[in-house]
């Protein structure tokens, strides 16, 4: 017989605390005895975000996305702090067209697709 359990999906907005609920959730994941996890806030540029940046205090910044705190159980969902148009960031990070842009765009913009 197999269980589903029940997926969950904390959502933050940039640079505002999680509800409370949730905050008592990422408490417990920090304080797991077999894999806890450790919120490091905005990373070094030149390496990937871990779980989108989220620091020690549960807020988040610098990141937009959704990642996996526990792998198909709980997850992180991180909201702009203002309404974006993702269509023409896109176009905008595609149109780059001089050397400068380009490195530019490369360490301030990326698209993880897991």
């Amino acid at each position: 017989m197999t269980t589903n359990k029940q997926q969950q999906v904390i959502y933050f907005t940039e640079h505002q605390q999680p509800e409370p609920h949730d905050r008592q959730v990422l408490e417990q994941l920090t304080q797991d005895i077999n894999n806890p996890i450790v919120f490091s806030g905005n990373p070094d540029m030149n390496k990937a975000p871990v779980y989108l940046g989220i620091n020690k205090d549960f807020t988040a910044s610098y990141y937009i996305g959704t990642c996996w705190l526990q792998e198909g159980e709980i997850a992180a969902a991180v909201m702009p702090k203002m309404e974006l148009d993702y269509f023409e960031m896109l176009r905008a990070a595609l149109a780059v067209d001089t050397e400068y842009e380009l490195q530019y765009f490369s360490k301030c913009y990326g698209i993880d697709f897991d």
